[in-house]
């Protein structure tokens, strides 16, 4: 069976996608999938053992008029892509972009029946309805669908492997593209002074020149902690990995530490782990209780910013933070 996925961004929908081809190759073990993806996170698709090869494309930048040469320009992505034939073309992005690159594919074509852009749908020769509200599940009925397997009743396994590492460094993942999901610094200035009175180094990644300056900002307030820029996934994944436990915003890199199995914190304002969470039992998830919360805006229309976000202070984060860890520890020696 070969399947070509289209599944391009962003880093969290990436890692929501993989519980699926999970469940797919437990269901089809001679399933092997191409995986359609944005250029800077093509290394994610290869961690996974369903996926042969990673496909990337730039169509960020195609739209911007850049990169149009060279080897993720599209003449070379597009004729990637129509090398090979494939049982099933399946676009589990749902936007017109991913639609139009499941068009000059080669295979049957397979989609969401609502899928985010409407139009998307003309693309495709399948349908499939889904009625999960949360993205993981979602995907993984999408997949039992269009493949023809029974929905699995297990947990979701994300096939990276599992985290035990012996560590005392607690990684605080504090940006987003959106600033409406940014948890004020002055919170993560005090419970990284919480815990590193509890004995654990702070690490703080960062990938982009607004993050590093956020990042050193919180870590001079920190009598312990360590700046960590990543220039890659690999990178920022043994960061992760390398962690006791993890704090995050609702973020890929918060979304890509519950996926390894790394105790995580996951912080919600502007959105709701209904939709976008990760529910497992190395994770919990604390959302702000606000008049307008979840308002999936990308900035806060309070000028405070994130005002939501001081109806989880850093008392209420370290202590959930400490349950979990313990939990973690005990069902580790049970």
């Amino acid at each position: 069976m070969r399947l070509l996925l289209l599944k391009t961004s962003s880093l969290g929908d990436l890692v929501h996608v993989l519980p699926a081809l999970t469940d797919a190759r437990r269901a089809l073990p001679n399933l092997q999938a191409d995986w359609v993806v944005e250029a800077e996170y093509a290394e994610l698709p290869a961690w996974h053992p369903a996926v042969t090869r990673s496909l990337p494309v730039a169509t960020r930048a195609w739209r911007r008029g850049r990169r149009l040469g060279g080897e993720h320009g599209p003449l070379r992505s597009l004729t990637a892509l129509r090398r090979s034939d494939y049982d099933l073309v399946l676009d589990a992005q749902g936007l017109l972009k991913s639609a139009a690159l499941a068009v000059l594919a080669r295979g049957p074509r397979a989609g969401l029946k609502a899928p985010r852009e409407p139009m998307a749908r003309w693309g495709y020769q399948q349908l499939h309805a889904v009625n999960a509200h949360n993205a993981v599940d979602k995907n993984r009925q999408l997949f039992a669908a269009a493949l023809g397997y029974p929905l699995p009743g297990r947990s979701a396994d994300f096939g990276l492997g599992r985290h035990h590492p012996e560590s005392s460094t607690l990684t605080f993942i504090h940006g987003s593209a959106w600033p409406a999901k940014r948890w004020p610094r002055r919170h993560w200035i005090e419970l990284g002074r919480r815990a590193c009175a509890a004995g654990f180094t702070v690490q703080l990644p960062a990938h982009s020149p607004e993050e590093l300056a956020e990042a050193r900002a919180i870590a001079a307030g920190l009598p312990r902690a360590r700046v960590r820029a990543s220039s890659d996934l690999s990178e920022l994944r043994d960061q992760l990995a390398s962690s006791s436990a993890c704090v995050s915003v609702d973020s890929g890199p918060g979304q890509l530490a519950a996926a390894l199995g790394v105790p995580v914190l996951m912080l919600f304002g502007a959105t709701e782990p209904r939709r976008t969470g990760i529910h497992a039992a190395h994770v919990a998830n604390l959302s702000a209780r606000f008049l307008c919360t979840p308002c999936y805006r990308r900035s806060c229309r309070f000028p405070s910013q994130a005002a939501c976000y001081d109806s989880i202070g850093a008392a209420t984060a370290w202590h959930t933070l400490q349950a979990l860890m313990n939990s973690r520890g005990s069902q580790r020696a049970a």
